[in-house]
């Protein structure tokens, strides 16, 4: 292994020449190896954000130089994508206010930075980790702000969602099982008769309460430390700078996040068979969309089949969305343009992309505009779906070029999951879902605006597209993934 020189106030250090680390954290990871468990990526994450945001605000203050705030940025981002995960060693366990993670992301940062604008790693010239990538910041501001940021990036991204779904399920058990009579237990002996739904009825209200608590808990964790540097006072920063990075951190931290809609449909209005599971019907179904919307706090899409449907069905959903097989038809695209809703019309499986614009058209022509182009439809809220073609061979292809043709005439939203299907396959639809994250992979690389996935924790007991369907385990890989591809096309 080859070592470069660096020095920091007690000295020489030797550090691996392939990595950006200097020599705090080589120190530290020489003198508090304990254990194995490594600082978590989120934290590593947040603290680049913070380096970031501070790039930006020194930079528009004029403390510092404009293309060193450049190098940081970019640096930075490159450490908020994970592409730089590997360059973070040191255990949770260490001294202080958790500053060797801090210098380690600072001279991560600086060493990024410098090899940028064409320098030597370790030299700290043009950019210095601390006078540059820690401008107006302290460990004792910096690291408690990480932390709040991770906490709430998880908690609002995963820990919520998941346990208001579990929730969800647990409160439809409470109706299913209300009928069950078993015995009751306590001290370890039977007791009295209760009903199975009863004792969930437990379950599901102990984690209502739990939710409430995580909220309620979450308002505290909001209220961000930056700003403060040392010791609170804001000493050696300037005045307004702590509102200042605050704000920047609530845009790098909107940007990093994915937004997320809830696709759902009360109608399956095309399935192989009359057996295939068609959905509750728009009657029942509205009153869950609006369910979906308070408890989850998501918008939420659903398909419309005629256009009799699209004004009542507006009220309780933020998309509305044009199936492939009724993508020609006038009536129903005018009837959602006249919403004032999101539209998302998917691509006939038996069209090309350059046919999508007299689509596109209609719906803009509705809304007041004539001509078909990717600013009038992001403008107006049109946007299109590539699913794939079938050519009534009982297969689906996808062809990269549509996603290209599309984004001429709209915003390009690629259906992964049904790109993958297999129609026709007996009385049912079959897939293949391991191809689903390769398409997904190339639609990236294209640059569309969004992806549809369908996900389930086990597939194989999905009412409908299983066999095409990732679990939740391969859509965090591929959405990781997603983000790999984007980040280094904006580089």
């Amino acid at each position: 292994m080859k070592f470069r020189k660096e020095f920091d106030s007690l000295g020489k250090v030797l550090v691996p020449e392939d990595k950006y680390w200097g020599a705090s954290t080589q120190r530290s990871n020489k003198y508090f190896d304990i254990g194995d468990f490594l600082v978590r990526p989120i934290v590593i994450k947040s603290i680049a954000m913070i380096k970031k945001a501070a790039a930006i605000i020194n930079a528009k203050n004029g403390d510092l130089n404009k293309k060193i705030s450049k190098a940081i940025i970019k640096a930075a981002n490159e450490v908020i994508s994970g592409k730089l995960n590997d360059h973070f060693p040191l255990k949770v366990w260490q001294t202080g206010s958790g500053t060797q993670t801090n210098m380690n992301v600072n001279e991560v940062i600086a060493n990024r930075a410098i090899e940028i604008l064409g320098g030597k790693k370790g030299t700290k010239k043009p950019v210095h980790p601390n006078d540059h990538v820690n401008k107006s910041q302290s460990t004792n501001d910096v690291f408690p702000t990480a932390m709040h940021m991770a906490i709430a990036i998880r908690a609002k991204g995963k820990l919520l969602p998941f346990l208001k779904l579990l929730n969800s399920e647990l409160g439809k058990k409470v109706k299913q099982f209300n009928k069950i009579i078993k015995v009751g237990r306590t001290h370890l002996q039977d007791a009295t008769p209760i009903t199975l739904g009863q004792e969930f009825s437990g379950y599901h209200s102990q984690l209502s309460k739990c939710i409430k608590r995580i909220e309620l808990a979450l308002e505290e964790i909001y209220f961000l430390a930056q700003g403060g540097t040392a010791v609170g006072t804001g000493l050696n920063t300037k005045k307004g700078f702590d509102k200042k990075i605050v704000n920047e951190l609530k845009k790098i931290t909107e940007k990093v996040g994915v937004g997320l809609i809830y696709k759902t449909s009360f109608d399956k209005a095309n399935r192989t068979s009359l057996k295939g599971k068609r959905g509750a019907g728009l009657e029942k179904s509205l009153p869950v969309f609006d369910k979906i919307r308070k408890d989850l706090g998501i918008p939420v899409l659903t398909d419309v089949h005629n256009a009799d449907q699209c004004t009542v069905v507006s009220k309780h959903v933020d998309v509305l969305q044009i199936p492939a097989f009724l993508c020609r038809q006038t009536d129903l695209l005018v009837a959602c343009a006249k919403t004032d809703k999101i539209i998302n019309i998917k691509k006939g499986q038996f069209l090309g992309g350059d046919a999508m614009e007299y689509p596109v058209l209609k719906v803009l022509q509705t809304r007041g505009c004539n001509e078909a182009t990717y600013e009038n439809s992001k403008k107006h809220g049109v946007f299109l779906c590539e699913r794939g073609n079938s050519f009534g061979y009982g297969n689906m292809v996808v062809d990269m070029r549509n996603l290209v043709i599309m984004r001429e005439f709209a915003p390009v939203i690629f259906d992964a999951t049904h790109s993958a299907q297999v129609p026709s396959s007996g009385t049912t639809t079959g897939g293949n879902s391991q191809i689903v994250p390769s398409l997904a992979r190339a639609a990236a690389a294209i640059g569309v605006e969004g992806f549809f996935f369908e996900t389930h924790f086990d597939p194989s007991v999905a009412l409908s597209d299983g066999p095409n369907m990732l679990n939740i385990d391969q859509l965090y890989k591929t959405v990781d993934d997603i983000f790999k591809i984007q980040n280094v096309l904006k580089q």
